[in-house]
């Protein structure tokens, strides 16, 4: 292979190993976390213990491996919305963010839809 043909093949290698995380369900959820949420996306690892990091709105999010489906889908359990320092001030939760996983080898995958915490839901 050329030089060129080289490089093109790492990037599409690169492409197909790509970690997508692009729907979470539900896309709301209580100041207090919680609750299990679905990550739906594509190449989140062969099997579940391949997922070695979820984040959602900055906040760790517990794998529920009993419910992962290869590839395409995670269940976590997420924590509380965290706080502003410092911490003597009213509570003012980081409402909203992005999806972020990570798997076996360190690739990551952010999502574009985010998750958003909501005062009065339970």
């Amino acid at each position: 292979m050329t030089e060129g043909r080289e490089d093109l093949h790492r990037t599409e290698e690169a492409e197909q190993q790509r970690l997508d995380a692009v729907d979470i369900v539900p896309r709301f959820g209580p100041l207090n976390g919680r609750i299990s949420v679905t990550i739906k996306g594509s190449n989140m690892g062969i099997e579940k213990d391949d997922v070695k990091r979820i984040t959602v709105a900055g906040v760790d999010c517990v794998h529920q491996g009993e419910h992962y489906s290869v590839s395409t889908s995670i269940v976590c359990e997420i924590g509380p919305a965290r706080r502003l320092p410092p911490a003597d001030l009213p509570f003012e939760p980081l409402n909203s963010g992005a999806v972020e996983v990570e798997v076996e080898g360190g690739r990551r995958g952010k999502s574009q839809v985010v998750f958003t915490y909501r005062v009065g839901l339970h």
